[in-house]
């Protein structure tokens, strides 16, 4: 018992449980769609979980919040998506004073 008390302790002082970026892995349909100047763009998702296709899976240690998907947009610097296309990856809300989401 003293050993499991100490390893908690270590684990929960551990700095590598610091929360960096918020995560998430995702399959959705891109929404709409807006050009930005330099050739890039940002779009919003667009996930419904009652479809069989739409998938959303946070992060357990920094997970990123469903409910962000609709306040913020994706962010790419070169545009590869359209509206109504399914999009799949790895969104990363960088920090907490990021405006934008990010897709791997």
């Amino acid at each position: 018992m003293k050993n499991l008390l100490i390893a908690a302790v270590l684990v929960s002082s551990s700095p590598a449980l610091a929360c960096g970026p918020e995560v998430a892995q995702f399959i959705a349909d891109v929404g709409q769609v807006t050009s930005l100047e330099n050739g890039g763009c940002e779009f919003k998702i667009e996930i419904d979980l009652r479809k069989p296709q739409h998938q959303f899976s946070p992060m357990f240690t920094c997970p990123l919040d469903i409910d962000l998907l609709s306040a913020y947009p994706v962010r790419q610097e070169t545009c590869t998506v359209h509206q109504g296309a399914t999009v799949s990856g790895v969104l990363f809300k960088l920090n907490s004073d990021a405006d934008h989401l990010v897709l791997e």
